[in-house]
């Protein structure tokens, strides 16, 4: 225990010289996690090469669920569908990666089925040997990143504890404006008894940062920087960004299992979470927009102006008083105000999330079929509401719905909160919005298995019933009464999946066939027109349909192995909402677009070659056709009154989705007997193109353009460029005497500098242009951000 209090004292002592590089919070995890793996060989190894090593009936899944390129380079959802990103689950207990992260280091067991990760708790459990280990992550320029902790006891009377800890801070080196700091803490307290397993884990992630905003190409022309970020400024000489996000998610998960009878299992399993986060932004009132690449402060909006050749030159020379945030400027325009009213301030828009779950699980054996059947019943609630963070010198605000009559003038005739009018409001204190959002489901499932010499067979279905509702604290002037305050109607909704599974091992070969339909409820914040300040359900709330083919084959020798499946992936009928300004309406509008149906198919591929007991390769690839397979339709609502603007088409058939057509990967590995281990691998990219904007492909805007040449800009869509990234990483493992081991990694990302779009969207605004003899419509430009230019890691854990 002594060792153990000295340890935990070294890390918080070191908490001050620790730096760390953050962009968002799930970037900032898997690009930067300190846990990589804990033990040593595992270490060494990125993606799945060890998967062929076993081959079994579930290797295609374990493979395919990380078959997407493991960098992180780009960002994308694999087969363009959002449902199947990656899941993470306690049995039927949905988890983040925050909390499946730190279950990992906790060594809790896991498997991988399809695109889920399921964690083992509460199963018979093969507990780790006792132990401590301490690590340490520096990245880049010799800035430390961060410092953890992990050890694992065998206590009295059975019980087994684990216990993770890791803290960071510090500034991006990479990025500039992009600060933060966080820590980790996570335990699990285990037992086996006579009649079953219980199992106790808690984790309280917390983090802090500044983050990256997308920016246009202009400006990243113009600066002649890819990784322009226009989120911060400069205030009394130093840097301040006007983006910085806040978590707090403490969770914790109880899980009992046991067997009622030789053939018959069941775990009852209950989660709770509570998850404050902030995010700051910038808002101003009857002011101009602070925002340094706003269209009207960029030279192609000045392009016939004699002002042209300044704004130019303030760009091009990157004048931080133009192309960041002027914060002094700000501030002197607040203290300028003859009413002590603040025409600039930060503003922190909350999200606090309570969720709790509880499942019922049984498993049993009926001659050769596994048969998997319970109930999951889910609560989620989240509290939405703004307070004022700084008033940036400004004594006060009122406490008036400040809309905008247009993209730059306001009007303060409307109360925010009728039961409490004409409030000033300072800071720390709630303004603009305050409701909830509750969703509650319930969900019957059942699974069956059968085992059938050299082949398997499974079936599965599930349904729930949804509840979803918005609950607003503020009556707003502009919708009176139940329009915004208390409860609204309930949109209810019968989610379900049903699936078949079938599987053959003939020797060496793997033959495999999946087909899954599924309805899926919608997003939350997609239900309601403007959920912000208005009880109004969207028109045409409906289940998105999803389905799903697959057919595998995989292969395995003592000197190759191979998975490939084809596959076709369709979402069907799904709905969204966009707020926005309407340029062409001139006024705020909310927009709800529906029968928005996506395709996509293609083939996945995976292989390791063996050459020598020390070199081995592996390959990886992915190549399909994603596209939008029929117009959607489009509703827009005026944001002040909820009145109809227009009902129309968006003419997106044959557009394509954020996907790479083709992906492509190979490494080729180095593993001593004497601990060293190396690789050095490559990943390319085919053109991808950013996430599309419905809107300003609706009929209503096209019957505008008056050329081709105009709608081809209205309708084209902009594609990124190839990319090319490769990677190299060297390990060393020393072994000690009594057991200690020493574990160094050096690894580096993007050795050849490539500007690679790690994400972007479309804009939906449009701009009209006066010409002469007439108006010219044109798209804003694409927003984009670019992935990390070439970075290191150095990586070193110590075992005891």
């Amino acid at each position: 225990m002594r060792r153990l209090l000295l340890i935990l004292s070294a890390i918080v002592g070191s908490y001050c010289l620790l730096w760390a590089q953050t962009q968002d919070y799930y970037d900032d995890i898997r690009r930067y996690k300190l846990f990589d793996h804990y033990d040593d060989n595992d270490g060494w190894i990125l993606g799945d090469t060890t998967l062929f090593n076993r081959l079994n009936h579930n290797t295609a899944q374990l493979l395919l669920s990380n078959l997407s390129i493991p960098s992180y380079d780009m960002r994308y959802s694999r087969r363009g569908m959002e449902h199947l990103s990656k899941m993470y689950r306690i049995g039927h207990l949905d988890i983040d990666y925050a909390t499946a992260r730190q279950l990992q280091q906790l060594s809790v067991g896991k498997h991988d089925a399809d695109h889920t990760t399921l964690f083992n708790l509460g199963n018979d459990r093969s507990y780790a040997e006792p132990h401590y280990t301490l690590q340490a992550n520096l990245s880049g320029r010799g800035t430390l990143g961060g410092v953890g902790y992990r050890t694992t006891l065998h206590p009295l009377n059975g019980w087994s504890i684990s216990l993770v800890t890791r803290v960071r801070a510090g500034r991006d080196i990479y990025i500039e404006g992009i600060d933060g700091a966080g820590f980790d803490i996570g335990f699990d307290l285990s037992r086996m008894f006579r009649r079953g397993t219980l199992s106790i884990v808690g984790v309280v992630p917390w983090s802090q940062r500044g983050l990256r905003g997308a920016s246009t190409e202009e400006a990243y022309t113009l600066l002649g920087n890819r990784h322009y970020n226009p989120s911060w400024g400069y205030l009394d000489g130093k840097r301040r960004s006007a983006r910085e996000a806040t978590s707090l998610r403490p969770e914790i998960v109880v899980v009992w299992s046991a067997n009622v009878k030789n053939s018959t299992r069941y775990t009852i399993s209950t989660n709770i979470y509570y998850h404050r986060e902030s995010l700051s932004a910038l808002a101003w009132f009857n002011a101009p927009t602070p925002l340094p690449d706003n269209y009207r402060y960029m030279p192609s909006y000045h392009r016939e102006d004699e002002s042209y050749s300044l704004v130019e030159q303030s760009w091009t020379t990157n004048d931080t008083r133009y192309t960041q945030i002027d914060w002094e400027g700000m501030m002197l325009t607040n203290a300028l105000q003859k009413d002590s009213h603040a025409a600039y301030i930060v503003e922190l828009r909350h999200a606090n999330t309570l969720r709790s779950a509880l499942s019922l699980d049984f498993e049993s054996r009926v001659g050769s079929a596994t048969i998997a059947y319970g109930v999951t019943l889910d609560s989620h609630t989240t509290r939405h509401y703004k307070r004022v963070g700084d008033l940036l010198g400004g004594d006060h605000i009122d406490n008036l719905d400040y809309m905008l009559i247009d993209d730059a003038t306001f009007c303060r005739n409307m109360q925010n909160d009728l039961r409490n009018p004409d409030r000033t409001v300072r800071e720390g204190e709630r303004y603009g919005y305050d409701y909830r959002l509750s969703h509650l489901r319930a969900t019957l499932y059942a699974d069956a298995e059968w085992q059938l010499r050299d082949s398997r067979i499974a079936l599965g279905a599930n349904f729930a019933t949804d509840m979803t509702q918005r609950r607003g604290y503020y009556e707003k002037e502009l919708f009176r009464g139940r329009a915004s305050y208390g409860l609204s109607q309930r949109a209810m909704l019968t989610p379900f999946k049903l699936y078949a599974k079938w599987q053959l091992l003939r020797g060496a070969h793997l033959f495999g066939a999946h087909a899954a339909v599924e309805g899926i409820t919608p997003e939350v914040d997609a239900m309601f027109l403007q959920p912000q300040y208005n009880n109004r359900l969207a028109d045409d709330i409906a289940l998105g349909t999803a389905l799903n083919a697959e057919l595998r084959y995989g292969y395995h020798s003592a000197k190759v192995d191979v998975i490939a499946v084809a596959f076709v992936a369709a979402h069907l009928n799904d709905i969204d909402a966009v707020r926005y300004y309407d340029d062409l309406a001139a006024l705020y509008a909310n927009s709800t677009i529906s029968n928005i149906d996506r395709l996509g198919y293609g083939i996945e591929a995976a292989a390791t070659v063996r050459y020598t007991r020390r070199w081995s390769s592996t390959f990886s690839l992915s190549a399909g056709d994603y596209t939008y397979c029929s117009d959607a339709n489009i509703k827009l609502y005026a944001d002040n009154d909820n009145r109809l603007i227009s009902n129309t088409r968006s003419d997106i058939r044959g557009c394509r989705l954020a996907v790479p057509r083709a992906t492509l990967s190979a490494e080729v590995a180095y593993h001593s007997f004497n601990g060293w281990y190396a690789n050095l691998g490559v990943s390319y990219y085919a053109p991808s193109v950013p996430m599309l904007s419905y809107t300003r492909r609706s009929e209503r805007v096209l019957s505008y353009a008056l050329s081709v040449e105009e709608r081809d800009a209205l309708v084209a869509q902009q594609p990124t460029p190839h990319s090319v990234a490769v990677e190299a990483r060297i390990a060393k493992s020393i072994r000690f005497r009594g057991g200690n081991s020493l574990w160094v990694q050096l690894s580096a990302n993007n050795l050849l500098n490539s500007h690679i779009v790690y994400s972007g969207y479309e804009q939906n605004r449009i701009r009209r242009i006066s010409s002469s003899y007439r108006n010219i419509v044109r798209p804003f430009d694409d927003k984009l951000t670019y992935a990390y230019p070439c970075n290191f890691r150095l990586a070193v854990s110590y075992r005891f």
